[in-house]
């Protein structure tokens, strides 16, 4: 079996920039079993993704945002499509679904590139959200899949951790389903507790 058929977790970047390059390098230097980083999804990875289990598809945030922002993407058709957003995430997933008839259960990640600062919009640095993307992109895979254990960043510890001024992150349990998570995105660094077991969030399965 080949290794895009083991794999049970792809991290999609939906964009090809210094950004998104320094996030898969990372990722697929962690080397972890079933876990795998793409740059663009073209048409011979599109039936590896969809027979995967879960996916986070990452984009640079269009609005001025300093912490990176975190979605669940469902199977919902939008009621209007625009040609800007036909290729955004949720497109991704529903073209997948529909071409393959399944697909894994996804997560849009927005990466800041701009925030206002002193009343001006002002650049997000590259390494910042860097930063951001690969510390929840761990926190993800270590609560979500099975067999993982690992500590990639063993030499920013204090990466991981959720700040205690960020109280109301989205997190995701089995038996406490937030009804405003799939709502809205929103502004994510608080990790859910470590599960013993693959877990199946019940208010993002996809209708």
């Amino acid at each position: 079996m080949s290794i895009e058929n083991k794999t049970k977790f792809w991290i999609v970047c939906c964009e090809d920039n210094a950004v998104t390059q320094k996030v898969a390098q990372a990722v697929d230097a962690w080397h972890l079993p079933g876990v795998r980083s793409l740059i663009l999804c073209h048409f011979a990875d599109a039936d590896c993704i969809a027979k995967s289990e879960y996916a986070i598809f990452i984009t640079s945030d269009p609005q001025p945002h300093a912490q990176i922002k975190i979605s669940p993407l469902t199977l919902v058709q939008p009621c209007s499509v625009s040609e800007a957003t036909v290729k955004a995430p949720d497109q991704q997933l529903i073209a997948l679904h529909e071409r393959y008839g399944q697909s894994p259960q996804s997560w849009w990640f927005q990466l800041p590139t701009t925030e206002l600062r002193a009343q001006k919009v002002q650049p997000v640095s590259p390494e910042k959200s860097v930063a951001q993307s690969l510390a929840q992109v761990e926190i993800f895979v270590r609560n979500y899949t099975r067999e993982m254990s690992f500590t990639p960043f063993s030499a920013q510890p204090s990466s991981t951790q959720p700040s205690s001024t960020q109280s109301n992150k989205a997190t995701a349990t089995p038996d406490a389903p937030s009804a405003e998570a799939d709502k809205q995105p929103v502004t994510a660094t608080k990790a859910a507790q470590p599960a013993k077991r693959k877990v199946v969030l019940s208010h993002y399965r996809r209708l």
